[in-house]
């Protein structure tokens, strides 16, 4: 059997040393078109924070093994409009209020359909990298818990999982 693994050392502060985050004030913006959110949602280097409603949202393929949506992220539909999946919506009827972010909403794209939307509200920020200091620190917290893996005496054990809290608590 040909297989090959890859553990990643501290997945956490690659990902915040690698990846844009909100860094901007947040804007209110005016959108009432699904093409011009899909637009914007698609963007590498905008944040968004929508809240829109969805009537008779349903799944596109009731075969999906994972559905997206937690029932506990859907306001205005009562338990009893709700089909489920261990928690997830597999469908909703009437109209299903949803808070989300553009990753959120890349997935609902993808994975579900709606006989009608209003787009309540949507704001929006730029993303950038993390700021230098807080990278530096970050390096700084990394460098130290790499350096006391595999330590044995007690001491250097307690400050490696003390660091391990660090970096993953921070991070």
């Amino acid at each position: 059997h040909d297989v090959e693994m890859y553990d990643a050392a501290s997945m956490y502060p690659a990902v915040m040393a690698t990846e844009l985050y909100p860094m901007t004030k947040w804007y209110w913006r005016r959108i009432s078109d699904m093409r011009t959110l899909d637009k914007m949602c698609q963007r590498d280097d905008v944040a968004v924070v929508m809240t829109l409603i969805l009537t008779n949202l349903r799944l596109r393929d009731v075969q999906t093994w994972n559905p997206y949506i937690a029932a506990s992220k859907i306001e205005g539909i009562h338990d009893n409009d709700l089909d489920l999946d261990n928690g997830k919506v597999i469908a909703a009827r009437g109209d299903a209020i949803i808070t989300c972010t553009e990753i959120d909403y890349r997935w609902i794209r993808k994975q579900y359909v709606f006989d009608a939307y209003a787009i309540v509200n949507v704001m929006e920020a730029r993303k950038e990298r993390l700021p230098e200091w807080f990278l530096t620190e970050l390096y700084k917290w990394y460098k130290n818990k790499t350096a006391l893996k595999g330590l044995e005496d007690a001491e250097n054990k307690r400050r490696y999982m003390d660091s391990k809290k660090l970096i993953n608590a921070e991070a």
